[in-house]
């Protein structure tokens, strides 16, 4: 990707006036993977927790520039217990051109 593709996509959001839109997703494991601790010498410390465990959260999010490019907005969405597939990008985007009212470009 060089960087007139970049540049001509910012003129053309900004002659819009369009907000800038950067989305991403992620799921995280809720169980710890760091299972260390300190203990007095001599008293073996001992740590309880769920092995089997594979509860997890998935997250969408979206920083957004308005139009006018003097602040950042961050909205999310958690799916706990589920993971974020086309739909749920779907859904996540159909709110964002509900509460951001003003063209979107996306990246």
């Amino acid at each position: 990707m060089g960087e007139g593709a970049v540049a001509r996509g910012k003129k053309n959001a900004a002659r819009r006036r369009a907000a800038l839109i950067f989305i991403d997703e992620a799921g995280v494991l809720i169980t710890p993977l760091v299972r260390r601790t300190w203990a007095p010498r001599g008293q073996t410390p001992v740590l309880y927790q769920r092995g089997r465990s594979r509860q997890k959260v998935s997250v969408i999010a979206a920083l957004v520039i308005p139009p006018s490019r003097d602040r950042v907005q961050c909205c999310f969405r958690l799916a706990p217990e589920a993971s974020i597939d086309a739909l749920g990008v779907r859904a996540f985007l159909g709110h964002l051109t509900r509460l951001i009212r003003t063209p979107l470009t996306i990246i």
